[in-house]
């Protein structure tokens, strides 16, 4: 399976989307902020750094600054509230932003995280709902969306998965996180599948509870 170059920081997983951003909070705790990582038609592309709030585990998890492939700078102290129980729990985080859409599409969005299966959501699906025709970044071949699409790049040496779905989410539907499960056992790479049937795609009603899940799994596998 192709993966980003930041798999060295985490196991890998398809996650939690946070779709709301609380108000300002302190932000003692960021070590780095605009830190460049490679560039796009000469334009920089950035992650912030967030230093954990007590004793270091060793261990980084990093959060995907995305939503329908658009990824925009955010106030550090913004996104450090998505961040604060993992940074309360001794791990480093990393806020990463990837090349943005319109601009991009999602082939090009290398450090994006797509669904499992893209190909039935390009702009040249026939019946499409409307809702995917307000991300640019769908406008590709179905060729190509399966190029970058995981559910057809599993293979055994993949790091263990987390994959937790809303039962509600109209847009991400829960099928997706479902076919990634199935072929992850498939193949035999260590995941989990957890499904919150109450919750659409910001997993509103159990976002503790998901918080809760990828802590545990990430200390039963970063520490």
């Amino acid at each position: 399976m192709k993966l980003n170059a930041l798999k060295p920081f985490l196991a890998q997983f398809l996650v939690i989307t946070f779709t709301t951003l609380a108000a300002a909070q302190d932000i003692t705790t960021v070590l780095s902020t605009e830190v460049i990582y490679g560039h796009k038609d000469g334009v920089a592309l950035t992650f912030d750094v967030f230093e954990p709030d007590v004793e270091p585990n060793g261990a980084a998890v990093v959060f995907i600054v995305s939503g329908g492939w658009f990824s925009k700078w955010n106030p550090p102290e913004q996104t450090r509230v998505v961040l604060s129980p993992f940074l309360a729990a001794g791990y480093k985080g990393f806020a990463v932003r990837h090349g943005s859409s319109p601009r991009y599409s999602i082939a090009e969005a290398a450090a994006d995280v797509p669904p499992s299966d893209l190909t039935n959501y390009v702009w040249s699906t026939p019946g499409l709902n409307n809702q995917y025709r307000q991300f640019p970044g769908l406008n590709i071949a179905k060729e190509e969306a399966k190029s970058v699409s995981p559910l057809y790049f599993v293979t055994a040496d993949d790091a263990p998965c987390l994959v937790i779905s809303g039962g509600k989410d109209t847009l991400v539907l829960p099928e997706q996180g479902r076919w990634i499960h199935e072929k992850m056992d498939e193949i035999g790479v260590e995941n989990k599948f957890v499904l919150y049937e109450n919750s659409g795609h910001g997993l509103e009603n159990d976002m503790s509870s998901a918080v809760a899940e990828s802590l545990q799994w990430f200390d039963a596998h970063l520490k």
